[in-house]
């Protein structure tokens, strides 16, 4: 799992006045993206957040149903089609 230290640090870094280097590297920038996306994922979406993490299917109601959800390795969701 990602740590959120990466992210951490990236905000911490943004509010010094001095940085003591402004470069982030591709590593670091895809982690942040990654716990931001999967954050709000896990917000906006508990429901069928929570029922693809126990591998069962998404309820029939739920708009995402028609997009064929699944959770990808890295626990973040992810959509097929439209």
């Amino acid at each position: 799992m990602l740590h959120h230290s990466v992210l951490f640090k990236i905000i911490q870094g943004a509010h010094r006045e001095h940085a003591v280097s402004t470069f982030v590297s591709l590593v670091g920038t895809c982690t942040a993206l990654n716990c931001i996306c999967r954050t709000v994922q896990q917000r906006a979406f508990y429901r069928e957040y929570q029922t693809l993490v126990k591998n069962e299917f998404v309820n029939a109601s739920s708009n995402m149903l028609s997009l064929s959800p699944f959770l990808h390795e890295s626990r973040l969701s992810k959509l097929v089609g439209g």
